[in-house]
């Protein structure tokens, strides 16, 4: 195991992937989402973040008591799912209801996006586990799974998913191995004390494997 920043990590990223950021309730998984849109805005990179019921929100308020800027947010291009609570630039509200309008609904704001982008996308997913936490079945859950399959690969933008892992574990159904197995990056975000690190579990890039970072 060797140790390196957020930036080294960002830096070693390939277009396409898709990246899980797995963090328990009481760690600043925020510091994580300050360092991926900083560097982001230092390589020109347009960010989109999906906010699914405001957790945006409580990222941005989490940043700054911090004592971190967090106007950097403000350029982002913002689809809101579910929620009131508007941080970013706004560009679509999707509505919570059956999986397959709602991914209707994503689609049909999301795709011109990524594809009149000449531009690598860095693309945020915030408060996934609350989306599969409504899921009425597990039919229902797979469905959603599936749907995230349709984006993966995709070389207009690298994702990010950040899962908190309080909230995915206390799903019934298992969505925590179903998500890693379809990701190509996992990072590990560990409370340890007062110490905060975060480790790479799982990458394409023989690199990254047991790469270690300090928060």
């Amino acid at each position: 195991m060797y140790k390196a920043g957020f930036e080294d990590l960002w830096n070693a990223l390939k277009r396409g992937e898709t990246v899980l950021i797995e963090h328990p309730s009481d760690s600043m998984s925020c510091k994580g989402l300050y360092s991926l849109v900083q560097w982001a805005r230092s390589k020109d990179y347009p960010v989109v973040i999906d906010d699914i019921l405001d957790t945006l929100y409580i990222y941005k308020v989490n940043i700054e008591l911090a004592d971190l800027d967090s106007s950097s947010l403000n350029e982002a291009l913002v689809i809101k799912e579910g929620g009131r609570l508007e941080v970013g630039n706004v560009v679509g509200h999707i509505t919570l209801k059956e999986s397959a309008i709602q991914w209707m609904e994503y689609e049909r704001v999301a795709r011109p996006i990524f594809e009149n982008s000449e531009k690598l996308i860095i693309n945020v997913v915030l408060g996934i586990e609350k989306l599969f936490m409504l899921a009425d079945s597990k039919r229902e859950l797979i469905t959603n799974i599936n749907n995230l399959l349709s984006w993966i690969g995709n070389k207009k933008r690298i994702a990010f998913y950040f899962v908190n892992l309080s909230l995915i574990n206390a799903i019934e159904f298992g969505v925590l191995p179903l998500l890693e197995e379809l990701a190509s990056t996992i990072i590990k975000i560990e409370k340890i004390g007062n110490e905060i690190r975060a480790i790479i579990t799982k990458s394409a890039n023989d690199e990254l494997n047991n790469l270690e970072i300090r928060l």
